[in-house]
């Protein structure tokens, strides 16, 4: 959508809502736009329908985690089929530095990780978690893993294999996950972690995910974390993040090259 199409929707929504300037903020996400409304309020707007759906649940379930986390996180005053809205919380990403930012994110992923389903759901949401890595294993072995050659790919995939066989005991753990917590997505004011933001990958999963993208805030998020932490796991997750960007970029024929060579990238740092 374009800023003029966000304000003619949103007037139509919200008639009530009275603002003068629609603009981007951001549209690196996958699943949805940003736009910025006259600096203080962000709108969200899903790209496909599985986005809209999620933001639907997203929506419901950030109002009842906001009370029972450490930090801010989006709460949403305005809904619509078409988007979310909510007041754009203080900090800025990516500048969340030092160990009492990490131990502050490691209270955070301690409260939500501390959220499980219910005793009923518990295996069906397991068995959703696995099924998510076998389909990603197919795409990776019709689509990534040719392009290394025969002992590349040989190599590639008992890695890939080795990481998911630790769950043939019955595990892995299921909580609430933020599934894409990285640095640009902890605001930071005066040096301190203030706001976590973008849910959009937020889901039932293994809670090591959540520490795979956290640089150098890892280590003391880990040691102020209530729980034990799967290094391996993590580690595991944190190597396996930039194959998705390779692997939407190979499947859609990679026309600018950023697959292959991010491939070629990774597939060195795996030798």
């Amino acid at each position: 959508m374009t800023p003029d199409e966000v304000a003619a929707a949103c007037r139509g929504s919200w008639p009530d809502w009275t603002f003068a300037t629609v603009a981007p903020f951001s549209d690196a996400g996958w699943d949805c736009q940003v736009f910025s409304v006259d600096g203080a309020w962000l709108v969200r707007v899903p790209r496909t329908p599985a986005a809209r759906t999620h933001l639907g649940w997203e929506m419901r379930m950030l109002e009842r985690l906001a009370p029972r986390l450490p930090l801010l996180v989006p709460q949403y005053v305005r809904r619509a089929p078409w988007a979310g809205v909510y007041r754009k919380l203080p900090g800025e990403g990516g500048r969340a530095v030092g160990a009492d930012a990490g131990r502050r994110l490691g209270q955070f992923l301690g409260a939500l990780h501390a959220i499980t389903p219910d005793a009923g759901r518990l295996e069906r949401r397991r068995r959703a978690w696995r099924g998510r890595f076998a389909r990603l294993g197919r795409h990776l072995d019709h689509w990534v893993w040719p392009r290394l050659g025969v002992s590349g790919a040989a190599r590639a995939r008992a890695w890939y294999g080795a990481g998911l066989h630790r769950w043939s005991a019955g595990g892995p753990a299921v909580t609430l996950i933020h599934g894409d917590l990285a640095p640009e997505h902890v605001l930071a004011a005066d040096g301190r972690v203030v706001a976590v933001i973008d849910f959009g990958d937020m889901t039932w999963g293994d809670p090591m995910l959540d520490f795979a993208g956290l640089g150098a805030l890892a280590a003391s998020a880990r040691e102020a974390y209530p729980g034990p932490v799967d290094e391996a796991a993590a580690a595991f997750y944190g190597r396996l993040a930039p194959l998705y960007a390779v692997l939407r970029a190979l499947s859609r024929g990679d026309p600018g090259g950023e697959g292959a060579a991010g491939l070629a990238a990774w597939a060195k740092r795996l030798e």
